[in-house]
């Protein structure tokens, strides 16, 4: 039976946690944002969307696990705990090195490396030891705290930048990303410190481990292909075309991110609902989804409006610079419905235990959106990186829906 109470009332922390959080970091937006002008905000934004691609991978799946195992048997959550943290470590450092072989190779030789081994630091290591101990109040169905524990870095941020305001150094975009990875690191050890306060210590008990191995990687790999198809552009801007142009486009994938929060928050709360559901088969992923969906739908189509009609808003904001940040907000406002759509669908398949076959359409669609940057940004400039956003959303939306119907089809019902 779905608790509408506290799965309400978990909304609305993540909600609130979230608002907050986004709210402060729109401060930090703005204010990061004149510091470092266009160029310097579009390098920024590229390499932190080229670490973003490997982000999912730098714990290989084992936060999802986590959830996913204590949801059902609380008892386990210091075995899975202790793996989260040490798999995390482990592939942490495999990834650092990655982010800058693919940094030396993707990135203009405007971008020193120093900044992608700054940032990759930061969102390789420290944040994912930061998600996977909101992952764990998470598994409890605690998420005022993993909200409070995402508020705290974003005010951190907004500490960082004021920082930097107050050095004046010769190079802000080096600074700045030292100054990024301090802040994420000082919050991560106080959520580690927390976790462990709250439900104990890890431990390193690694038995079995390699069975789950492959579940890991779907949910991984599920994740980074939404990472590639949501951030690949960003990068691919810098290469393609201009930093200016980056950052231009990247001011308004902000607008974007922070419109979708309240869905996000929503899927957030119910995540291990999904599982519990999933019991039943797609049938009872896909329910949940239908019961939530509406509310959500009728959110992305008002906020979509909102931003369309608001958008001459971001020059006067972020400076003259970013005067066509206003238009390409306009052409990604149907983006958070789209978003909607297919995040339904997804978590209805990674409940009923299909992430693999969740994770193989987002890979495949995550191609298709790189060969249309390819493609489309040397002709169209940010135009182009819009468009094909919006053309793999909806595709992907399409494909998982549809499969979910095939799923549907195919499983037998509770009477036969």
């Amino acid at each position: 039976m779905l608790k509408f109470g506290v799965l309400a009332r978990n909304t609305l922390w993540m909600t609130f946690g979230q608002g907050v959080r986004i709210l402060v970091q729109f401060v930090y937006f703005v204010l990061i944002a004149r510091i470092l002008h266009s160029a310097g905000y579009g390098a920024f934004s590229g390499v932190v969307a080229l670490v973003a691609v490997l982000v999912p991978f730098a714990g290989w799946g084992s936060g999802s696990l986590l959830i996913q195992n204590v949801a059902r048997s609380p008892k386990v959550f210091s075995v899975y705990w202790g793996r989260a943290l040490v798999i995390t470590t482990i592939s942490a450092v495999l990834f650092v090195l990655l982010a800058l072989l693919l940094g030396w190779w993707i990135l203009p030789r405007s971008i020193p490396l120093m900044i992608v081994a700054w940032v990759a630091i930061s969102d390789l290591f420290f944040a994912r030891i930061l998600e996977v101990s909101g992952q764990a109040f998470q598994a409890f169905q605690k998420l005022s705290k993993t909200a409070i524990t995402w508020i705290l870095l974003a005010l951190t941020r907004v500490c960082a930048v004021l920082l930097l305001m107050k050095l004046n150094t010769r190079d802000d975009l080096l600074t700045w990303s030292i100054l990024y990875m301090c802040g994420t690191a000082s919050i991560a050890i106080l959520a580690f410190l927390w976790v462990c306060a709250e439900y104990g210590r890890p431990t390193w008990n690694f038995s079995r481990w390699h069975e789950e191995f492959g579940e890991g990687f779907f949910f991984a790999a599920g994740i980074s292909a939404q990472r590639i198809y949501m951030d690949s552009d960003k990068t691919l801007l810098t290469r393609l075309s201009t930093l200016e142009t980056a950052g231009i486009y990247s001011a308004a994938a902000r607008v974007i991110d922070v419109a979708f929060v309240p869905v996000s928050s929503l899927l957030a709360s119910a995540y291990t609902r999904f599982f519990v559901h999933g019991g039943q088969g797609i049938r009872g992923s896909a329910l949940l989804a239908k019961r939530l969906m509406p509310m959500a739908v009728i959110y992305a189509v008002i906020v979509g409006m909102v931003i369309y009609f608001c958008a001459p808003v971001l020059p006067w904001l972020l400076g003259r610079e970013y005067a066509e940040a206003a238009s390409a907000a306009r052409w990604l406002a149907v983006v958070p419905l789209l978003m909607t759509l297919h995040q339904f669908a997804a978590y209805s398949l990674t409940g009923a235990g299909k992430q693999a076959l969740r994770a193989s359409c987002e890979f495949g669609v995550a191609i298709i959106n790189v060969l249309l940057n390819v493609v489309l940004i040397p002709l169209f400039t940010w135009k182009g990186s819009a468009t094909a956003i919006i053309t793999s959303d909806a595709l992907l939306a399409t494909i998982l829906w549809v499969l979910i119907g095939y799923l549907h089809y195919r499983q037998p019902s509770m009477a036969d």
